[in-house]
């Protein structure tokens, strides 16, 4: 496969499938199915075996200390029969939302294990001291009432977990899909809408950068636009050079200014043109 660390998600496989399929001689594989709807979503995390000439601190880096299942820490550890999130500090990864914190959520235990039930997150710890995520969010395709809450909690104790686990002096990677177009630019259907009833004006052919500048309000507005990308821009700052009279930046800022402005970075992002594959240092 060529990477060190891989992600993989939308599986769709059952389990006996996995050792035709999803097991390969020269990774370990963490590997989580849904608990129900049988071959639906699933996701994968491969991590490299080091080799003999790999450098220490590349060893290190490839050396999976902890793993577990799921977003929330309620399911079992399959070895132990007790959930993650009640194991000793030194056998778990921890960062796990409990007491106060879910009363402000408004989430219950009950919501808490079903967000674990569909196979979306799959996760481990690295001995030097990294915490890698491999996600596949949900998006609420159907557009279902449920389907919105589901989507809204998921992201919420993703976002939540990750911040405690950075609080613990962790370092955070999340890979996968988080199924968020965070701006304008990156939502083709937003954009043909808003031209076809004259809001914004259509400079598209002079290029992002010149886009977002001339519609500068429209593309600060959209970051909160809905409640999935209010949770995402309340958690990260997806750019390094931030723009007037917002906390956070536009992306076609990214690569300026990076020797004067990375001392005020809190998060950084990278993610493909679509903004469906992402990688979230914290």
């Amino acid at each position: 496969m060529g990477g060190d660390i891989l992600s993989v998600q939308e599986l769709k496989i059952q389990l006996d499938s996995v050792a035709l399929f999803g097991l390969t001689k020269d990774y370990r594989a963490f590997i989580l199915l849904p608990k129900s709807k049988k071959g639906y979503s699933g996701v994968g995390l491969y991590v490299r075996l080091p080799k003999p000439d790999d450098p220490p601190q590349v060893c290190q880096a490839l050396t999976v200390v902890k793993a577990e299942e799921g977003i929330t820490g309620r399911l079992k550890d399959s070895t132990k029969g007790v959930r993650y999130c009640d194991l000793p500090l030194s056998e778990s990864i921890g960062g796990y939302i409990q007491g106060n914190e879910l009363h402000e959520i408004g989430i219950t235990e009950q919501e808490l294990l079903s967000l674990d039930s569909e196979g979306r997150c799959s996760m481990v710890e690295l001995a030097n001291n990294t915490v890698v995520f491999s996600l596949y969010c949900p998006a609420n395709s159907m557009g279902t009432a449920d389907g919105q809450v589901f989507r809204l909690n998921f992201l919420e104790m993703m976002f939540r977990r990750s911040e405690k686990l950075r609080q613990r002096g962790k370092k955070v990677i999340v890979m996968g899909d988080i199924n968020v177009s965070p701006d304008l630019i990156d939502s083709a259907e937003s954009i043909n809408e808003l031209i076809k009833t004259k809001v914004i004006h259509n400079n598209l052919h002079e290029g992002g950068r010149d886009f977002e500048r001339r519609n500068e309000d429209i593309c600060l507005s959209f970051r909160s636009s809905t409640p999935h990308r209010s949770i995402f821009h309340r958690f990260v700052v997806p750019t390094l050079h931030a723009a007037s009279r917002c906390p956070t930046q536009f992306l076609f800022r990214h690569h300026e200014s990076f020797a004067t402005a990375k001392a005020r970075i809190v998060h950084s992002l990278e993610y493909d043109d679509e903004c469906t594959s992402v990688q979230l240092w914290l």
